[in-house]
């Protein structure tokens, strides 16, 4: 009996072997296959693309990069790679790393800020975007290409800078939700302490509303202008801050100010 117990032993000793050895084998294999794989051509970038840019050339995006086409795809460190462009990019909002390793591709999907307004601070103009960041100091212009906001609080105004006025800044996300074909006829808009919008248009009227409402009611801004010039109004103000019926009032013929209707 106690042979055979010996031999047994022995036989499952030989068996632990042999499975521990095939399991030696089978990663030692495996991490092989790995290492081809990751060192294969078909593991390196090999297209770099750029979607939703504007203004902002896909070379001067690409040339920001921390990559290069023929590094490796699990190396991409999609984080990284959208803070080198926001980094580099004032214009780039927002940027989306998508990587198609059968494709080799890197897809860079960008949105990008724009101009919506020019603001006006003791004489000086500034840019500002959609997000209401200051962009840039201009030149006074006798013809900007987007509407002039003022704002009844004085604001300290800085390049770079989000501007500081809360309702400035409600106001260049509306405008950048708004259509361009109806804010070029806005020349002028001015926020009073409480958030109340006047815009000045350039058909002479005038029109009031909120401006967290301001790309909602632009449209019924034009309709309403619409019906009044229908019914032979001369321009006037045009008060939309409340419900509808809006209420009209035209400009006094000395002042060129609302009066009484």
């Amino acid at each position: 009996m106690a042979g055979g117990s010996e031999h047994d032993q022995k036989r499952m000793d030989r068996e632990r072997r042999r499975s521990r050895n095939r399991k030696l084998a089978l990663g030692f294999f495996l991490f092989v296959g790995v290492v081809v794989v990751l060192e294969s051509p078909l593991a390196r970038v090999r297209h770099l693309a750029v979607t939703g840019n504007r203004t902002v050339p896909a070379g001067a995006i690409l040339a920001d990069l921390p990559i290069r086409v023929g590094a490796s795809l699990w190396q991409v460190n999609a984080r990284a790679v959208e803070q080198a462009i926001l980094d580099k990019q004032p214009m780039i909002q927002s940027v989306a790393v998508s990587l198609h390793p059968l494709q080799g591709l890197v897809d860079l999907k960008v949105q990008e800020r724009h101009v919506v307004a020019v603001f006006s601070h003791d004489g000086v103009f500034y840019t500002l975007l959609n997000d209401g960041l200051v962009y840039q100091q201009v030149p006074a212009s006798n013809g900007f290409a987007w509407p002039i906001v003022t704002a009844s609080i004085a604001v300290g105004v800085a390049v770079g800078k989000p501007i500081p006025d809360t309702f400035v800044a409600n106001l260049c996300e509306q405008l950048g939700q708004a259509s361009a074909a109806l804010t070029e006829n806005v020349s002028e808009i001015n926020l009073n302490a409480y958030g109340d919008a006047t815009l000045y248009l350039n058909n002479g009227f005038v029109a009031q509303c909120k401006e967290q409402a301001f790309a909602s009611q632009l449209p019924n801004i034009y309709q309403a202008i619409q019906y009044f010039s229908s019914r032979g109004y001369q321009p006037g103000v045009i008060d939309m801050t409340g419900a509808a019926p809006y209420r009209y009032t035209p400009f006094t013929p000395s002042t060129g100010k609302a009066g009484s209707p």
